[in-house]
């Protein structure tokens, strides 16, 4: 039994570790071309929020945002000129949404959901 335990772990764990990303854009689908946030608009916000703060562990593009006694990483991308999370919390979800609103942006999940609140979500 233990054997075939672990063969479904190991046969999922990829799904399990690839998680679920959350993405701040300006595009109407985050993965096409369009519109960019970017690098100046982000560090322009950023001196606007002292919740956001550059990740001194990570590269140039980390980030991470405390919100109440709760931190999430953010990462900007240069290729898709977009801000990410993995796995974000309806708190952080909602920080997102406060972050896109100031960028004119919107707040997506991986299958290009639009988060309008944490609890409402408009599926395409």
């Amino acid at each position: 039994m233990s054997k075939l335990a672990y063969l479904i772990l190991l046969i999922i764990s990829p799904v399990i570790y690839a998680g679920y990303d959350v993405h701040i854009t300006k595009k109407e689908f985050y993965f096409n071309e369009g519109e960019c946030i970017t690098l100046a608009e982000w560090q322009s916000y950023m001196k606007t929020d002292p919740s956001v703060i550059v990740d001194p562990q990570n590269s140039e593009q980390g980030f991470i945002v405390s919100i109440n006694k709760q931190v999430f990483p953010l990462w900007y991308s240069y290729d898709s000129c977009d801000l990410t999370t993995k796995n974000p919390s309806l708190e952080a979800i909602t920080k997102m949404i406060e972050i896109a609103k100031r960028l004119n942006a919107t707040v997506q999940g991986d299958e290009a959901e639009i988060y309008i609140a944490p609890d409402n979500v408009i599926r395409k």
